[in-house]
């Protein structure tokens, strides 16, 4: 399944960041991950489809949100954060 590939990637992405570790702090269907135990991602899955919310500055935000379709505020999140829809 591509979306397992895509999600994998993401994983290996995202913890190859410096001092950057995951966790599952809300069960087994949100991989979190943090830097000095800060979230800065999100990875899970919103109506059967994969969702990568990702941390960003406000006016980001509403830039990607407006610019791309397959961006959205992140979903249950502060404004601090958004979704991309692989």
């Amino acid at each position: 399944m591509e979306s397992n590939f895509i999600e994998k990637e993401w994983i290996n992405y995202l913890l190859s960041k410096p001092c950057s570790d995951d966790s599952f702090p809300f069960g087994p269907e949100a991989h979190v991950f943090k830097v000095f135990n800060k979230m800065f991602a999100l990875i899970g899955y919103r109506d059967g489809q994969l969702a990568i919310t990702l941390k960003a500055k406000p006016e980001d935000v509403t830039f990607l949100t407006e610019e791309f379709k397959g961006i959205e505020r992140g979903y249950h999140m502060s404004k601090y954060h958004c979704q991309i829809k692989p």
